[in-house]
Parts: structure tokens; sequence; C-alpha cells
């Protein structure tokens, strides 16, 4: 939670060390409406959404020291066992295994004193949770006797009345990247290696020779069953991520999260041996390319935004982290790369400047380039063109043919601009109504005079009818500068030079097109 602190900006105010039974109305009405590590059962499912488990613990019988291991619940008949009331793994032995008396406790630390203290036999509880308390309250005397066939697959609820928050919260748990995430897991769940033998057994080993070597071998297996699990704990977060291993010798695909596999629309098998250029958009140069791979080689982690390009040909970004996996010489030949899906937020960020009607940049974007060129022009000493284009009579196209034909219209321009204008250093603007801006620049003047008067050609020979207008079809006036030195311009000036000729190309007629008679 504190480092959905950091990421969000936000402060969450915690209610801790309070026994689930009394939490569970002010989660019910919403009062505290997010609780943490809890198991999504399908009471609470009733008035709470679930994110993903980020954290799965087997469920474990606690007991005292000495006593006999717990091959099955059923060996618990007869016997008293406690439980917290409500938790996932009280319910399920209530339910399953009716012969065994249940102690119902508030918390986790109630029940594990109950078995101190011999009110109880046995606690149920998840491993993670009966750890820690054990560790947190200092309880000796205590060991895991037994486990349950099921576990305690832990997520974030929240209230059903918050949907956004429950999206933020989502959102956030799946930008944990995997190194955060087993930083977190190793200082809360330091779990000590539980010996799940009994004394019966014990004894029946002690009658063969090899009983040193059987225990030896119980206690290598068990490393790797732990091992097994904190590497399925990994794969989880993996998952969460859209996690990938690459080779960097040949930028391939070693292996691939069935996430990412997703997200990208591509079979995860095809996805093994697949070059990682072929999945990336051509912002990527060669050059670099080769800038990240010398950071990786060096051990350094780097961090951006990636456009991909999915097996259906389809668009996305994320944000991706890479970090270099040594091998046993100490050499970087692999990167783990993990991603934040933030294509939603890039089309957020292309809906902020782009006009919705014609797909061109919108007025807010003109002021943040025109700046940019101005000053870049000055600097490197080019010279930089200016227009504004404005739809003779366009009044008359809503009035006569309704705002939908006019709406046409203006498409129907944008679709020439784009196609005249269509340049890296072209950039075209719906300024508003019927008023269009482009920013370029021209190796001479009568060049960029042709090309303005090929798109006031252009839009005259579509035709679109105007019949109330002189030429009875949609004309364009066209008001320009052309400018070689910019040292003593800024952009207000500039913008006043073009309007103003805009206005004598009105004045003069329409149709037509008026250069500013300084060109710099």
């Amino acid at each position: 939670m504190q480092l959905f602190e950091q990421k969000l900006g936000v402060k969450f105010d915690y209610v801790v060390n309070r026994p689930w039974s009394e939490l569970k109305d002010l989660v019910k009405t919403g009062e505290r409406p997010v609780v943490m590590a809890r198991h999504a059962t399908d009471e609470r499912k009733q008035y709470l959404n679930f994110t993903k488990a980020y954290m799965s613990f087997p469920v474990v019988i606690v007991g005292r020291e000495k006593e006999a291991y717990v091959g099955s619940a059923h060996e618990l008949s007869s016997r008293v066992v406690a439980g917290v009331k409500g938790f996932n793994a009280t319910e399920y032995l209530r339910h399953n295994y009716p012969e065994v008396t249940i102690l119902d406790v508030s918390s986790i630390h109630e029940g594990l004193r109950a078995v101190l203290t011999h009110r109880a036999d046995a606690v149920v509880a998840n491993l993670g949770s009966a750890n820690y308390a054990i560790k947190r309250h200092g309880l000796d005397g205590l060991q895991i006797i037994g486990q349950l066939d099921i576990n305690a697959d832990l997520a974030i609820g929240v209230h059903k009345n918050d949907p956004i928050l429950f999206s933020i919260l989502q959102k956030a748990l799946a930008d944990v990247s995997p190194v955060q995430a087993q930083i977190i897991y190793d200082k809360w769940f330091q779990l000590r290696t539980v010996k799940a033998l009994d004394q019966r057994q014990l004894l029946r080993l002690s009658f063969y020779a090899l009983a040193v070597f059987s225990l030896l071998l119980l206690l290598i297996l068990w490393s790797r069953y732990q091992q097994s699990k904190q590497q399925r704990y990994i794969n989880q977060i993996n998952e969460y991520s859209y996690a990938t291993l690459i080779d960097l010798d040949s930028m391939t695909i070693q292996w691939a999260s069935k996430s990412y596999a997703r997200l990208v629309g591509c079979p995860i098998e095809s996805l093994q041996g697949k070059s990682v250029i072929d999945l990336i958009g051509s912002a990527f140069s060669a050059e670099r390319l080769a800038l990240i791979e010398s950071l990786l080689r060096s051990g350094q982690t780097w961090t951006g935004e990636c456009e991909g390009i999915g097996c259906d040909g389809q668009p996305f970004w994320t944000l991706v982290t890479l970090t270099p996996h040594k091998d046993w010489r100490g050499r970087v030949t692999q990167v783990w790369a993990t991603r934040i899906d933030i294509t939603d937020k890039k089309r957020i960020e292309q809906l902020s400047i782009v006009d919705e009607l014609t797909g061109l940049y919108n007025r807010r974007q003109f002021n943040l380039i025109v700046d940019q060129e101005v000053r870049r022009a000055q600097r490197e000493h080019h010279t930089l063109c200016l227009a504004t284009f404005d739809i003779d009579f366009f009044k008359l196209i809503n009035d006569v043919y309704g705002h939908q034909q006019g709406d046409e219209a203006l498409k129907a321009l944008a679709k020439v601009l784009k196609a005249h204008f269509n340049r890296a250093n072209d950039h075209v603007f719906r300024m508003g109504g019927e008023e269009f801006m482009l920013l370029t620049s021209c190796d001479c003047v009568d060049g960029f005079i042709a090309h303005l008067e090929s798109l006031r050609q252009a839009v005259f020979d579509l035709q679109i009818p105007n019949e109330l207008a002189p030429l009875k079809v949609m004309t364009l006036s066209i008001g320009a500068c052309y400018w070689r030195d910019l040292n003593s311009m800024n952009v207000d000036t500039m913008y006043h030079h073009v309007d103003q000729c805009l206005y004598r190309a009105k004045a003069e007629g329409r149709n037509r097109l008026v250069m500013c008679k300084q060109t710099g």
C-alpha cells in the first residue's frame, strides 16, 4: 500500500489490527471501501469486486510442539479446532468436516493463543498469515502439523460502489514489477521450513539403515518444492506484468507470459524465438536500439514508452522496463521485459491533441508546436512558412444542406490537406469552425506558392455543392507568408500577417491565394 501511495500520489487512511468481525460491517457499507489480503468468497463477492490474486498460500493446521502429524482433516475428528469466524478456511472445515468441533475466534492471533492455552487442539489459517502472526507476537511452542487441500488466494477487495477506485488499484497492482514484489515478499514472508513428519513415521524410518539419507532426501525435495512454489509466485507476477525473457544476442523472445501473448494477439507457442524487432513500432531506430543494448549490457535498467505492433497488425502502447539478467559468468545475456499497458492513456493523449472530426491536429497542439518550430527555425537558420485556409461561404453549406453535410465538407477538405502536406515537417491544424492552418518549411517561395495554388484548385475540383455561393461549389481562400529570417519575428506577429493576407483574399473576391508582401 505504501508503494501504491507513491505510484498514485495519494495517502490512504488505514485501519489495522482490527478483527475481521469488526471490519466486515464497515466494508459492507462502503465506509471503508478497500480491504487488503482477502480471499474472494461467494459471500464477499456480493458487495466487493476483487482484483487478481497477488499472493497464494496453502491453508495449514497449526498445533503445539510434539503434536503428531495430521495427514488428513478427518484425523481432526473429536478435536477442537480454532478458526477465524467468516474466513474461508474455517467455513471450508465446518462444511466439509462436520465431525470436527469448531471454536470460532476473531483473529488468527486469538486462535494461536487458544492452542497454547489448551482451549483448542489446533488452528487453521493460511501459511503466510499464521507464520507472520507467530513471529509478530513472539509465540513459542507451535508448529505446523498438517495442511488442508485448499489455498488462500489473497486479493484486494473494493466496494462495488467504487468501480473507478477498483480499476485504479487493479492497474496499480499490475504496475508492481517482479523485483518490487519479490522485495516485499521477502520482507514479510521469510517462511521457515516445516518438517511434516510425525513421530510414527520417524519410528518406522528408524528401522531402515538409510534413515539419514532418506531424511536428507526429504529435505532436498522440500527445498525444491519451496523453490517451485516461489517460482509460481514469480510466474504469477510475470503474468500481471506482460513479461517476456529476451535473448540479448539474437534479440529473440525466449519465454513469454500468457498475458503478453493475449496483449499482442499471438499464439503463445509462436512467440518462442520470435524477433522483438517485429513487435515494436518504427520509432525505435537502429541507433536507438543500439544505445539501449549498450545500457543493458553495462548492467543498467531501461524504462520507456514503446509502441508495439500485434500479430494482427493492430498497434498498442506499453511502458516497458528492461532489466538485465546475468549468467553465471556475470555477463548480461538475457533481459527481463515487464510492461504496463498504456494504450488507453495514449489514446486519451491523442484525443487531447487531435480534432475528432477531421483527424488533424487541433488548436491546442498548434500553440505547442508553433513555438517549438519558430525557435528551431531561429536556431538553425532555416525558412518557415505559415498559411491559413478558410472555406468560402461555409455558413451557406450548413444553412442549405444541413450541418451533417457541412461536417462532410470539412472532412473532405482535411483529406485534401493531408494529401498535399504529408512530409515530416508539414503540420496541418484545424483551428476551429472552417479555419485551418499550415506550418511548414520550403526551399523557395515560388514552390510554396505553387503548392498552395495546387491545393486551392484541388478543393475547387471536389465540386462540393454550395448553391448560394457565387461559384456554386465549395472554394477556399488562403493567406500565407514565407520567412527566410525569423530573428525579429514572434508568433503573434506571424499570425497577424497571415490573418491579414486571408482578410485580403476574402475582400478581393475569395477562391484565391494572397501572399505576404514581406517574405523576411
